[in-house]
């Protein structure tokens, strides 16, 4: 019931929406091919200034504004251009914006509420300077008559898209309105210093910030409230890029006990972590299989392999598994662990072990 509830609204909400272009396009008498062009203009238009309202409020309050999404076109302000957003999928007819402060009293804040609603309020200026202008303007002056049924329409739409943003909808999906979010958040529904960390780890991976260089309490806070198998996995990738592999076992688990019997665990990353951590060489080996016949293997692969067998105390087997590892590396510059871990392989030391 409340999937159709939301199918209506939306069908309705629409309808609202485009009834004001496609009037002001008869008026003009424009034909139906025109028509469609005003309202497909009039929705980008309407769309592109609530998603700039709300970035403008996050630049304002002094948050790091990650994404800027229109139609499916992302702007990414920290790479200087555009790109995708991993794990957003593409909005063809709305948008999103992802921004974040860079601590989480200020998501806590009153900053919040100011953010979501700096979209609606972008849609409601707009909408004011379009009846004012409509207002002001001359029938008898140089101004075709047809600026002002334009602009009048525009900013009736631009009007009822704010309000519509300010009904407190709720998608299957996980997405809410601004409306919902306003109401989570005066209603205390939030969690916010969970949600913080989602947001603030989603724009640090869209902006390409290296995972060591993140705030070690975002993964942490995933991993103690978190229940989420994709969001643990992304809080163990953070804590193993650290050097925090007990953690990063510890989160690997947690998803694996999230998700049971999904394909969501990296077969060489759990090798690698347990026989780094645990020395449980039996255990890593099973882990190890998984990644197929050594033909198959990719740098991960080889790297738990190449641990293994020193743990093993067979240095030749690993010192050949640390060149297939270098061989099949895809980054060219291997991080500091990684280069300390084959040098140690290599010159037949034992493998530094991290574990904290």
């Amino acid at each position: 019931m409340r999937w159709i509830g939301l199918r209506v609204f939306t069908v309705l909400s629409t309808f609202v929406l485009v009834v004001p272009s496609l009037v002001a396009a008869r008026l003009l008498g424009a034909d139906p091919g025109l028509m469609v062009l005003v309202v497909l203009a009039f929705w980008i238009l309407w769309t592109l200034l609530h998603e700039l309202g709300h970035a403008g409020a996050a630049w304002l309050l002094g948050w790091d504004v990650h994404a800027i999404t229109v139609c499916g076109v992302s702007f990414l302000p920290a790479r200087g251009g555009f790109g995708n957003v991993p794990g957003q999928g593409r909005s063809r007819l709305g948008g999103y914006v992802i921004a974040s402060p860079r601590t989480a009293e200020a998501w806590s804040s009153r900053d919040y509420p100011l953010f979501a609603f700096g979209g609606p309020f972008a849609n409601f200026v707009v909408a004011a300077l379009a009846f004012l202008a409509v207002a002001l303007s001359n029938p008898a002056g140089p101004v075709p008559p047809a600026v002002p049924v334009l602009i009048g329409a525009f900013g009736l739409s631009s009007l009822v898209f704010g309000i519509i943003n300010l009904v407190p909808l709720r998608w299957e999906s996980g997405r809410r309105s601004d409306g919902a979010r306003l109401i989570d958040y005066l209603r205390g529904r939030e969690r916010p210093l969970l949600a913080y960390a989602r947001t603030r780890m989603s724009g640090l991976m869209i902006d390409r910030v290296p995972p060591r260089r993140w705030d070690p309490a975002l993964p942490e806070r995933i991993l103690r409230d978190d229940r989420d198998a994709n969001w643990l996995m992304v809080a163990a990738l953070s804590f193993f890029s650290a050097g925090h592999l007990s953690r990063a076992l510890e989160a690997m688990r947690a998803a694996q006990a999230a998700r049971p019997g999904a394909d969501i665990i990296e077969p060489s990353a759990m090798a690698y972590l347990l026989a780094m951590v645990e020395h449980d060489l039996p255990a890593a080996r099973q882990w190890l299989a998984k990644c197929g016949s050594e033909d198959r293997y990719d740098f991960g692969c080889w790297r738990a392999r190449m641990v293994i067998l020193a743990l093993e105390g067979r240095r030749d087997d690993a010192r050949a598994a640390a060149a297939q590892a270098r061989l099949a590396a895809v980054n060219p510059e291997p991080d500091e662990d990684d280069e300390a871990l084959l040098a140690a392989i290599e010159h037949g030391r034992d493998p530094p072990l991290r574990t904290a």
